[in-house]
């Protein structure tokens, strides 16, 4: 007879087998899909190595054709450099007529731009200034503007002149009592109104005054020429266009410069507006200048470029056409 314990050994040992048999197909069912998906991921490593390879190429490929252009640019370079070499010799040939003085304006017909510089200032239009640069110019180019009470004074603006170099903020334009008080509080330098500049002519009879009176210059020039009729020709008037001209010449200026630095239209149209005109010159931005200078001066005119302050710029602008310059600091004879 079969023990009690005999059977309970042997389910249990059926048993066992039982789950291991289990876990064996478990297991199989397991390995195979490991398998299958590492035989997947091995054709997917294939396809992304096949797929570098192809870029691998292509970049060698581009990288090839770069040498080869390399190649064939390092190979034109000696040609290039001596290219380079021959053109650069033609250019300096042509600069050493930067040098030469120019021919229909002689240096002391060289402007002082605002009166010229003073103590490290430009734009001053003072009578320091005036004074300081007469030894070296004749010609000044000052700035006029009109007092709210109708009385020419020497100051750029009241805006942006008044800040910078006055340190005010004004919210209206002064009268002239008020620009007076204001020139009495400035202790760096004395902007002067119109009687004082044409008193300053008296007592200077070699200088000329270039006007720059912008939007109102009818009625500047028209305050001059009736208020100073005996010194109106002490005076150059600027036009910012040809429609100011005769008009101009009607109050009885003897010289008018033509200034073009308002004036935005095309090159070829300014020139012929001033074609045949009796100016004393032509002014241009010193921008403007490679591209109007040559031809003001063969239609006849003398030519001004502004505002220049270094030799090299006045000898680059006389190579375009430029005959003289405004400047601030720029003394006749000696550049």
């Amino acid at each position: 007879m079969i023990s009690r314990n005999s059977i309970i050994g042997l389910i249990t040992l059926v048993a066992v087998g039982a789950v291991l048999a289990v876990d064996y197909r478990q297991s199989h069912k397991i390995r195979t899909l490991i398998n299958r998906h590492d035989l997947e991921t091995m054709q997917r490593l294939d396809e992304m190595q096949s797929a570098n390879l192809k870029i691998l190429a292509d970049m060698e490929e581009e990288q090839a054709q770069r040498l080869a252009k390399l190649d064939d640019a390092l190979a034109a370079i000696p040609e290039t450099i001596h290219k380079a070499i021959q053109d650069t010799t033609r250019s300096t040939f042509k600069l050493w007529s930067f040098k030469q003085p120019a021919a229909n304006l002689s240096p002391s017909q060289r402007i002082a731009h605002a009166g010229g510089i003073y103590n490290g200032r430009t734009y001053t239009n003072s009578l320091e200034a005036l004074e300081k640069n007469k030894e070296h110019f004749s010609l000044f180019e000052m700035d006029l503007v009109f007092t709210a009470d109708g009385h020419l004074v020497c100051a750029h603006d009241w805006d942006n002149y008044a800040r910078i170099l006055w340190g005010l903020e004004l919210d209206t334009v002064p009268t002239l009592e008020q620009f007076r008080q204001i020139v009495a509080n400035n202790k760096a330098f004395t902007n002067c109104t119109l009687d004082q500049l044409v008193d300053w002519l008296h007592k200077n009879p070699q200088a000329r005054i270039i006007t720059d009176t912008k939007e109102i210059n009818s009625a500047a020039l028209d305050h001059i020429a009736h208020n100073y009729p005996d010194d109106k020709n002490r005076f150059i008037p600027q036009i910012y266009n040809m429609d100011y001209y005769d008009q101009v010449r009607a109050l009885g200026f003897e010289d008018v410069i033509l200034t073009v630095y308002q004036w935005g239209g095309a090159d070829d149209a300014i020139v012929e507006a001033a074609r045949g005109k009796k100016l004393f010159a032509v002014t241009v931005p010193d921008f403007r200048a490679p591209y109007l200078a040559m031809k003001f001066r063969q239609s006849g005119h003398k030519v001004y470029a502004h505002t220049v302050n270094t030799a090299e710029t006045l000898h680059l602008l006389r190579y375009f056409g430029v005959d003289e310059v405004y400047t601030d600091s720029l003394i006749p004879g000696k550049q």
